[in-house]
């Protein structure tokens, strides 16, 4: 065998190697960038999950969304602009997914649950006049895409989730109790 066999072995044996080394590193990448979704993703949750409890933990709050909501006009200035602050955070949630989907970072079904819950939340008087209030310190992609929603939603009368909730769980207690064998007498 010759120098310049064993230089074509080397050479083989290298190329083989930076091949190995080319499909190792497009796994890590793709791991990775799975890992940082999934980072994302547990941060989105996080911050969602955070805005609702403070929310449901701290009754003036909780009033001053409801109220805010419908557009009460009796609400003292201070709960308005609470609901304005309220709203304005919820507007940063849904920018920030806006611009994470825009990225690739943000799934399809996720995207979409992000779109329902701004066209929830502008369907409300006291949310599209926070929105009006509060769109110039947004960049312009992002309040394009919320007057979009907003002109697609028509505006209806908030809801009262506690009547909500006690119907609905009304009519669940109904089929439950409809379900029970009767008892012997």
């Amino acid at each position: 065998m010759s120098l310049t066999d064993l230089a074509s072995i080397g050479s083989l044996i290298s190329g083989v190697a930076v091949l190995i080394s080319l499909i190792y590193m497009n796994q890590q990448t793709r791991q990775n960038t799975k890992h940082t979704m999934a980072l994302i993703e547990q941060g989105r949750t996080a911050a969602i999950a955070e805005w609702l409890n403070m929310l449901a933990s701290d009754p003036v709050l909780m009033e001053s969304y409801l109220r805010g909501s419908a557009g009460d006009q009796t609400m003292s200035d201070i709960d308005a602009a609470r609901f304005v602050v309220l709203s304005t955070a919820r507007f940063y949630s849904y920018e920030d997914q806006f611009h994470r989907h825009r990225d690739g970072l943000l799934g399809e079904a996720k995207y979409a649950g992000v779109v329902s819950a701004a066209k929830a939340s502008l369907r409300f008087p006291g949310a599209r006049a926070s929105w009006t209030l509060m769109r110039g310190t947004f960049d312009t992609e992002f309040q394009d895409f919320m007057d979009k929603l907003m002109h697609e939603v028509p505006p209806e009368p908030a809801a009262n989730f506690g009547t909500a909730l006690k119907a609905l769980s009304a009519d669940e207690l109904s089929r439950l109790n409809a379900l029970k064998p009767a008892s012997p007498a």
